[in-house]
């Protein structure tokens, strides 16, 4: 899905169905979650063209696009930006909320819990009441609950990981300057 309002909406409205001990029901839970675990795709929170794909969409459409249409069309595509970020983190709130609730059926705090897992993003960094509450489910009663945890914070340290710094190297230099004195470079002939 790439409308953030319906996925926020309907993930809720589904984490907040009211329990059942009938297979049907179970059955169904089941499929939702094994649903969304398969095929969820990562939706794209903030979308920026590049100056490349514009030129060639200008020039598939035979179109000059003044100025002033790319300044809308850019700020259009901040607002649209902002926005489903806003709701992103709803989304995610609203999750916390009802996790943290205790409100929740055991099958419902599972669904909910992956359902929260599955919207770590590289992208955005995770709140702290995120992090706070895969933390707490890595000592869960629950073994499928704290293998969730697991893969969570191992997203999230992989999410907070610093930037190494990067420096080019030629191996043959290196050689060189550890070659042992007594060792003469060969040349080939």
């Amino acid at each position: 899905m790439h409308n953030w309002s319906v996925v926020r909406e309907l993930w809720i409205a589904v984490a907040r169905i009211a329990p059942s001990e009938k297979p049907s029901i179970i059955q169904l839970l089941g499929a939702i979650s094994t649903l969304l675990y398969r095929t969820i795709e990562t939706t794209s929170v903030h979308l920026a063209f590049t100056e490349e794909s514009i030129h060639s969409a200008q020039k598939i459409a035979e179109a000059n696009v003044g100025d002033e249409e790319l300044k809308l069309a850019i700020q259009t595509e901040f607002e649209w930006g902002q926005k489903n970020e806003q709701l992103y983190y709803e989304l995610l709130d609203s999750l916390i909320g009802l996790l943290t609730s205790g409100s929740l059926h055991w099958r419902m705090y599972n669904l909910a819990f992956n359902m929260l897992c599955l919207q770590l993003r590289a992208d955005l960094p995770a709140p702290p009441q995120v992090i706070r509450i895969f933390v707490q489910n890595l000592i869960h009663d629950a073994i499928a609950v704290r293998k969730v945890a697991i893969k969570g914070v191992a997203a999230i340290f992989k999410q907070q990981k610093r930037k190494h710094k990067k420096i080019v190297i030629n191996p043959t230099d290196v050689a060189r300057r550890f070659n042992p004195p007594h060792i003469t470079e060969c040349t080939k002939t």
